[in-house]
């Protein structure tokens, strides 16, 4: 029960909309869900750092983007009832699934980028890590799907 309270499994909660098939009404949670419309798009846009870059007129990329995902959120908000999930509720496992995998490059990148600034820290060449301590983080992404099969 700790876990669920903690900040971590909070703000996954909000980004990464959940599907779960053992409850009745397939975990659909409407306030949650509608949010995840907004917080996913925004998350991947700058977890990939395409939301700084600017379009032609000056703008950065991730207002269009908050717009677009804001309409969504408001059409998943006015045709979803609270108690049932909508017809299209199946489409929030394939965003959960981009958001786990978001999730997972951002957790190996910032893994590697750690490991890389306690090499440069203990003065031990790239070389050295990319052959060691860098491929056993290159792997975490793989790691973290492989575990899901079990």
């Amino acid at each position: 029960m700790l876990f669920k309270l903690s900040p971590f499994f909070i703000a996954l909660k909000l980004i990464i909309p959940s599907v779960d098939d053992n409850d009745e009404n397939l975990g659909w949670i409407k306030p949650i869900h509608t949010l995840n419309c907004v917080t996913l798009p925004v998350y991947g846009s700058y977890v990939s750092g395409i939301a700084s870059k600017d379009l032609s007129f000056g703008i950065p990329v991730v207002l269009p983007v908050t717009i677009i995902a804001s309409a969504l959120s408001a059409y998943v908000y006015f045709t979803s009832e609270i108690e049932k999930p909508p017809p299209y509720f199946n489409v929030f496992a394939f965003l959960g699934f981009f958001g786990s995998v978001v999730t997972i490059y951002l957790i190996a990148t910032e893994t590697v980028s750690l490991l890389r600034a306690a090499g440069l820290v203990c003065h031990i060449s790239e070389g050295t890590l990319g052959m060691t301590v860098l491929a056993w983080g290159n792997c975490l992404g793989g790691n973290s799907s492989s575990f899901t099969y079990f």
